[in-house]
């Protein structure tokens, strides 16, 4: 039995892509999946059969406005071209998760009169996603109070983000004090320099282990700035087993992507939030005050932190017990209070007709 097909789309980064591979693995039981992204997207798929999988040809090469009319002239040949597919083929679904193959596979879906849900992570909407609310026939959020224009308000569905895995499953398993450093998937050169020393002014006042995500061009300098100063530390520019080292954590020191937001409120992690200043609209700043806000996470910015101030937040997150397990509490109480319905249960709904 022909069980039919959905697309999902992302591109761009990590966390467009990460959240959107995890809802395909959900849903792959009950539908088959196919991708399509771009080529900085494609990077972080993970065990996706070529045949599964479109990498669109999309490149921006500037903010002048020739290259703004270039970037509108390759979307709309890709819109045509998956166009064709799309009415030959009849995916059931075209999911949105945000870059800009998304805004080809939204036009193609339009064309073709395919259904179109779009899913927005961050806690303000992608410049893609908004211009494709019009033709949406779902808008999907998993922050409360995204917003949204009042004309679109009926199509929105606050729901729990796809999770990369059972997170109640994940204990700590160490007494060990391990402060994980993760500068998300566009890395992060002043998380490479600010931070190292950071940690080296920790050291006559803790004993801690330390995990570094950095920009492979940095890992030989971390490296070789931790062997010196003595701190036993491991960088890599990338983790396989990410969650699991989540878990094992004492504190994170991170960016406010969307996944990341949400891994450490399902894991109820302690942590030290450094948006990235120029995410597109400022999103991570707004992402990273959800918790923030309810003092479940502690908040600062890129424009005042120095390794004094960093030092001197993490040497008191460690030393204050309350202050610590007031932040697990808070991360406790705002995770109870997200929505139980899943993206994954939604989109089950849809495609069964309920």
């Amino acid at each position: 039995m022909n069980r039919g097909y959905l697309v999902i789309a992302a591109g761009g980064t990590g966390g467009h892509v990460i959240p959107a591979q995890v809802l395909g693995e959900e849903l792959k039981q009950r539908i088959d999946i196919e991708y399509i992204t771009d080529s900085r997207g494609l990077r972080y798929f993970k065990n996706i059969g070529d045949n599964k999988i479109k990498v669109l040809g999309l490149k921006r090469m500037g903010y002048a406005l020739w290259c703004k009319l270039i970037i509108i002239f390759q979307i709309m040949f890709y819109a045509l071209k998956l166009a064709i597919v799309f009415i030959i083929k009849r995916p059931r679904l075209v999911i949105s998760f945000g870059g800009y193959p998304c805004a080809a596979a939204g036009v193609a879906a339009f064309l073709a009169r395919v259904p179109i849900i779009i899913y927005e992570q961050n806690s303000v909407v992608g410049k893609t996603n908004s211009l494709m609310m019009v033709a949406a026939q779902y808008i999907i959020t998993s922050f409360p109070n995204v917003s949204v224009k009042p004309r679109y308000q009926k199509k929105v569905h606050v729901l729990r983000p796809p999770n990369r895995v059972a997170f109640e499953n994940m204990q700590k398993t160490t007494t060990d004090t391990i402060i994980t450093i993760i500068g998300g998937s566009q890395g992060s050169s002043l998380f490479s320099k600010v931070i190292p020393d950071s940690i080296n002014m920790l050291k006559n006042k803790h004993n801690v282990k330390v995990f570094h995500q950095v920009r492979r061009e940095d890992i030989k300098k971390v490296t070789e700035f931790y062997i010196a100063s003595g701190i036993n530390a491991e960088v890599k520019e990338f983790c396989e087993n990410i969650l699991e080292l989540f878990s094992q954590s004492s504190i994170l020191i991170a960016r406010a992507g969307a996944s990341s937001i949400f891994e450490i409120l399902y894991l109820r992690k302690p942590s030290i939030l450094i948006p990235l200043a120029n995410s597109a609209n400022n999103h991570q700043l707004f992402n990273a005050k959800y918790l923030a806000d309810n003092q479940a996470a502690i908040l600062i910015e890129e424009k005042v932190l120095n390794a004094e101030l960093l030092s001197n937040t993490i040497s008191n997150l460690m030393s204050d017990k309350r202050l610590y397990e007031k932040i697990e509490n808070n991360l406790a109480y705002i995770e109870g209070m997200q929505q139980k319905k899943t993206i994954r249960d939604f989109i089950e709904e849809v495609i069964s007709g309920a």
